[in-house]
């Protein structure tokens, strides 16, 4: 007997638009609120690890390294937008900055217009 079943059940798709990113520099987390970049067109997270291997007379030895993240995005450049230069600055500045990856379409357990989200920090 065939049984047909609906995939909807299985798992349920995010739409891309509901994947935000938001951003801050660490050293103005008690002043100022995490902020998106204006008309992003694109948006990307990849995580990478990479390894050394050492011949022994028993064969290869591997010694991971450690995961690196990196965030990606591509918008198209709002008038009067800083946000770009600032990120930019603390980059050239090595000054640590926050991010966000905020799913719009997971509310939080506690809280309104809380939302589920990856928390990271880097250069």
């Amino acid at each position: 007997m065939f049984r047909m079943f609906r995939l909807q059940m299985f798992a349920e798709a995010i739409a891309g638009t509901k994947i935000v990113y938001l951003y801050r520099l660490l050293s103005k987390q008690s002043t100022g609120s995490a902020s998106g970049i204006a008309f992003a067109t694109e948006n990307s997270r990849t995580k990478s690890k990479d390894s050394d291997s050492t011949a022994t007379k028993d064969g290869s030895v591997r010694t991971p390294g450690v995961a690196e993240s990196e965030v990606t995005s591509t918008s198209l450049l709002a008038q009067g937008d800083t946000l770009l230069d600032e990120l930019e600055k603390a980059m050239d500045n090595n000054e640590l900055i926050e991010v966000w990856e905020v799913n719009l379409a997971e509310p939080a357990e506690e809280g309104d217009n809380k939302f589920k989200a990856k928390y990271f920090q880097g250069y």
